[in-house]
């Protein structure tokens, strides 16, 4: 396994402005036992992925793109022992009665036992029969995760649960500690230094009267580098500390965790997706892929997908289609009447983001013409509805590869004003992009409108 480096495809970024962004790549391991169950039945994959390894997205696009079932074990567990050890929800909800658990279940631990908690997830995953359900069995909270009962060898406990809820494979999002914590020092800001002058010294006062001023300015040049040094060095150990942190988080995880992967693999069904890379879009990709490639279940909803709005025939022309691949939506494709309603064309639209959303990210709409081009078409139909919004700066990158630009190459005013677009971004992350000359206030009406047609 492996992933090619994220560093790699900055430096091909660097070399020049239509260079083709190369995304790293993200490795699965698939055992030959990995099984899905009848396409009537109901598909259970149990996910495991520690810190820094996007389980958190994962799932959540999995969710949105798929309408997978989701059962968290630690809402499950939380749920449970508020009510058996906290009557009445205890000294409170959130973070007091989250304290309140772990000084008792430090105290006494010995019903927290994994039979428990495969119990739990019995009675949840039998609410859902027919559906594909993902499981995230092992908490993320360190009082439960050291409770040693929880992680011990669970064959025995698995088998018996596996009796009544066979479960397909499991998803093992891999990260070791090297790649996570050069994930985490690529993210952190360097600590700058105290500015010093070219001899190496503390910068001071120019004044050249020598007076009990210039003894004044120097006392405060000192106490200003002390305190630059104070707080470049209380930073550096605060990056420290959290590295530190969460280096051990990662550790009690691993620990954690072994012995169930350790079952899947003896099983020969685990799936191992390697997360080194650190790029969580190139981690979702390949998952994304293998659940379409194995049939386990096609797109039915849309994430974080670009539409622009083609209003003129020069519309984006200035566009790089090498760097940014786009796939030219024109109404014909769209199988509805020339007359159609702004909603009837988004909705048309949605279908098409949903059936090749796996093969592309980014859409190009001719709208030219059309009732969505037509402001008296979409004050009619809009919602009043609050949206956010911002213009942006040659922001393609950002939108489309996942990526902010760092260049120390000053922008001429003629290319800033060919990389300016109006941009707004949905709930779902979903950017609408459009032509800078386009009135903010259609913009506004066609992205409440598209939302309106993904809802419908």
């Amino acid at each position: 396994m492996g992933c090619e480096s994220s560093k790699t495809a900055h430096e091909n970024l660097s070399q020049r402005r239509n260079t083709l962004v190369v995304k790293p790549k993200a490795a699965i391991q698939v055992d030959d036992g990995v099984k899905l169950a009848d396409e009537k039945g109901t598909i259970l994959i149990f996910i495991f992925g520690g810190p820094g390894s996007g389980k958190g997205t994962i799932v959540n696009n999995l969710v949105d793109m798929f309408n997978f079932r989701f059962i968290c074990g630690e809402e499950l567990i939380m749920e449970s022992l508020i009510q058996k050890m906290l009557p009445g929800g205890g000294s409170g909800t959130g973070t007091s009665a989250t304290r309140e658990l772990s000084k008792r279940v430090a105290a006494d631990s010995s019903e927290l036992t994994l039979h428990w908690v495969l119990g739990l997830l019995d009675t949840e995953i039998s609410k859902y029969p027919g559906e594909v359900i993902i499981v995230d069995m092992v908490p993320n909270l360190k009082f439960l995760l050291r409770i040693p009962e929880l992680s011990k060898e669970c064959s025995k406990e698995m088998v018996a649960f596996e009796e009544k809820h066979p479960i397909a494979f499991a998803i093992d999002l891999a990260l070791d500690s090297a790649h996570l914590l050069q994930n985490i020092n690529q993210t952190h800001a360097c600590t700058k230094a105290p500015k010093q002058a070219p001899n190496g010294e503390a910068l001071k006062s120019s004044s050249s009267v020598k007076s009990l001023s210039d003894k004044s300015s120097s006392d405060k040049s000192l106490s200003d580098k002390s305190s630059s040094d104070k707080s470049s060095s209380d930073k550096s150990s605060s990056d420290e500390m959290d590295i530190s942190r969460t280096e051990r988080r990662f550790n009690i995880y691993k620990d954690s965790v072994k012995e169930f992967l350790a079952y899947f693999k003896r099983k020969n069904n685990l799936l191992t997706v390697d997360t080194s890379c650190g790029d969580v879009t190139s981690v979702w990709d390949s998952v994304c892929n293998y659940v379409v490639d194995s049939e386990i279940s096609k797109p039915t909803g849309i994430i974080e997908q670009v539409v622009l709005f083609k209003f003129h025939p020069d519309d984006f022309s200035e566009i790089d289609r090498d760097r940014y691949p786009v796939k030219d939506v024109l109404m014909s494709d769209l199988d509805v009447s020339e007359e159609a309603s702004p909603v009837e064309i988004l909705k048309a639209l949605r279908n098409i983001l949903q059936e090749d959303a796996t093969q592309f990210k980014t859409f190009m709409l001719d709208i030219a013409g059309t009732s969505l081009a037509s402001p008296d078409a979409m004050e009619k139909t809009a919602e009043n509805r609050l949206i956010f919004y911002d213009n942006h700066y040659g922001q393609l990158d950002y939108f489309i590869h996942g990526i902010k630009r760092h260049t120390d190459r000053k922008k001429s005013l003629a290319r800033k004003k060919a990389q300016t677009f109006n941009t707004l971004t949905t709930s779902n992350n979903e950017a609408l992009i459009f032509p800078a000359k386009t009135d903010m206030s259609l913009c506004r009406q066609i992205c409440v409108t598209f939302k309106q047609a993904l809802n419908c």
